[in-house]
């Protein structure tokens, strides 16, 4: 009785066929090599019975001894198609803009909205504060009117064509009355301001309307 060979006898006689071993992996594949062994006229019946007492390794070898190379074999196989980490990747890359849409997305026109926006807010801000002393006509109320309403304007520019216009507006007119008051609150009876300071109290007061625009636009998305 004839010792069974082992796994790696095996492997050493196809490699001395097809020495590429890369090749013979791509052969001992179980969906390749059933194709393979059905396009030699092999049934998947007669496949299932040969297992029983063969290894996968010996049926391809069996072919090569039986006078195929590997190149007819490996002729045979259809052409490999994307692996599933691939396809994954290519469904996930159509589904998420590329960088230069997103770039792209921001318009002359929101950019001029975001300008007018804070144009709205600063000036009024400054002249509550005291900066434009002749500008400061009418009452406090009227300012804030202002910048409520002129940074509304700007937040529905800003958001057109990427969020809904009214989450723009409404936000917007959030931050105006909050930007005017901690301008005013931290500027009252300084003599000396420096610009940044400026910046950073508007920004402040500002900060829950501008937090509030992010939420809702990730949610509105």
């Amino acid at each position: 009785m004839s010792r069974r060979p082992d796994a790696a006898t095996v492997l050493l006689a196809l490699l001395e066929r097809i020495p590429d071993a890369h090749q013979v992996e791509r052969l001992l594949e179980a969906e390749n090599l059933r194709h393979v062994l059905n396009q030699c006229g092999q049934s998947d019946a007669d496949i299932r019975a040969a297992l029983k007492t063969k290894m996968p390794g010996e049926l391809l070898l069996g072919l090569l001894e039986g006078g195929r190379t590997g190149d007819e074999l490996l002729a045979l196989l259809p052409p490999p198609g994307p692996s599933k980490s691939a396809a994954a990747v290519a469904r996930v890359q159509a589904v998420l803009p590329r960088p230069s849409a997103v770039a792209a997305s921001v318009s002359s026109l929101n950019k001029a909205g975001g300008i007018s926006a804070l144009v709205a807010v600063i000036v009024p801000a400054m002249i509550l504060s005291g900066f434009f002393p002749l500008w400061n006509v009418g009452s406090p109320g009227l300012w804030y009117g202002i910048a409520t309403g002129g940074a509304a304007l700007g937040g529905a520019l800003f958001a057109w064509g990427r969020h809904p216009a009214w989450l723009g507006a409404l936000c917007a007119a959030l931050a105006a009355p909050g930007a005017l008051f901690v301008m005013q609150w931290w500027t009252a009876d300084r003599e000396t301001i420096w610009n940044v300071e400026i910046a950073a109290a508007c920004g402040a007061g500002a900060l829950p309307g501008i937090i509030l625009y992010n939420v809702l636009a990730r949610r509105a998305r």
